[in-house]
């Protein structure tokens, strides 16, 4: 049996104010409008609340999978992060912005190495972003 949390439990019991107006009948632009309207309070498990919403009615919107990616990482669940950055992935395969994302994702959880490896991937694809050693 999985031990991992369920996330849509944990995010519905989290967000408030823009969550009284979900109703489960809204349209992917209205969830769009209430996910933006979250993020931009910074209200992230609001936010990532109805990305998933999004994506489950959308699986093949790639801003959606990134969208819900950011907002889980805000949210502190990371392996679901990832998670949807992968899936982002495999809808643009080998697409720059969604490596450094994951890169981004990789420095929060502390795996150094595998953010380097991303940042390089991503520069490498035409992202411009500077990576500084930090030996001597």
């Amino acid at each position: 049996m999985s031990r991992s949390p369920n996330v849509g439990r944990a995010l519905k019991k989290s967000i408030t104010g823009i969550a009284a107006q979900f109703n489960g009948r809204e349209t992917p632009a209205q969830l769009r409008r209430y996910a933006d309207q979250a993020r931009a309070q910074q209200d992230w498990a609001g936010d990532a609340f109805f990305r998933r919403k999004i994506c489950e009615m959308e699986p093949e919107r790639l801003g959606a999978w990134v969208q819900y990616g950011h907002a889980l990482k805000e949210s502190g669940f990371h392996a679901r992060a990832a998670e949807a950055y992968k899936r982002a992935l495999a809808l643009k395969p080998g697409d720059p912005e969604i490596t450094l994302q994951l890169g981004h994702l990789a420095k929060v959880r502390g795996d150094f190495a595998e953010a380097q490896r991303c940042f390089e991937e991503a520069r490498a694809g035409g992202i411009p972003i500077g990576i500084t050693s930090t030996s001597n």
